[in-house]
């Protein structure tokens, strides 16, 4: 879809307008001007310490163009104190890593990374943390808002919005094979709107741990063999990519048809 067409994109359009979180409005107006995206991948991190510097470095050989890398490290004012010190060790290890950022606004901060560019919203107790009750989903919806007004103006390339977790193991092909892929009015399946990788976690060091991640990849693995095998396309599971377009069309009070 061409940059005037997304402008003009009337569902996009209301969707940002009504709906977004407040951080796309901040990351559009200053810290991401004048800046361009072949590729975007969202990353949520609770409790997860260094983990997200092996995810990324699985990526290293699969540059097809500048990547913009929205990491929200997130908690609330009731999370357990372990998730707020791996929290805080990340936070700092990107800073440490990668230096100091070049642009800053309220509790975003934009690094300049090897893939391009590493944009960090601190939703922690230091900064600003999600309401007591919310998680994930909320601190998912957050960057990927981020994504689609990026989108929406022009900035990004590709019609794809890169899903993933900070403990994950990425294909070195991993953006490629959604470029790879045809246009939905072009492909024989064209209301498919989502792609589920192979995918693998961090091992944990921890016994117990290790074999809660593994029922938890068998459980993901046979969800998506199910829908399958009924005919259904969707997917879950910590690799997954939206069409823009389509996944972000408004449809009732608040909610999103994906």
């Amino acid at each position: 879809m061409s940059p005037t067409a997304r402008v003009q994109h009337k569902a996009v359009r209301k969707y940002l307008e009504r709906h977004a979180e407040p951080e796309a409005a901040i990351a559009m107006r200053s810290l991401l001007v004048g800046r361009t995206y072949q590729d975007a991948l969202c990353i949520p991190a609770f409790g997860e310490g260094k983990n997200l510097f092996e995810c990324l470095g699985s990526l290293s050989s699969d540059r097809g163009g500048s990547v913009l890398i929205l990491l929200i490290v997130n908690e609330t004012a009731a999370s357990p104190e372990w998730a707020t010190r791996a929290n805080r060790e990340l936070v700092d290890a990107v800073a440490g890593q990668l230096g100091s950022p070049s642009r800053v606004e309220s509790h975003l901060r934009l690094f300049t990374h090897p893939l391009g560019d590493l944009l960090l919203v601190d939703r922690t107790r230091r900064e600003h943390p999600l309401p007591n009750g919310e998680g994930v989903g909320l601190a998912r919806k957050i960057i990927s808002d981020i994504a689609l007004a990026l989108w929406a103006a022009g900035q990004l390339d590709s019609d794809w919005i890169h899903c993933s977790d900070a403990d994950a193991l990425l294909p070195a092909d991993y953006f490629s094979r959604a470029r790879a892929r045809p246009s939905p009015a072009a492909s024989d399946k064209p209301n498919s709107v989502a792609l589920v990788y192979d995918f693998m976690h961090t091992p944990a060091a921890r016994p117990a741990e290790a074999d809660a991640v593994l029922r938890y990849e068998i459980y993901l693995r046979y969800y998506v063999l199910g829908l399958r095998s009924a005919g259904d396309d969707s997917s879950l599971g910590p690799k997954k990519d939206r069409k823009r377009w389509s996944c972000w069309k408004p449809a009732g009070s608040g909610s999103f048809k994906v």
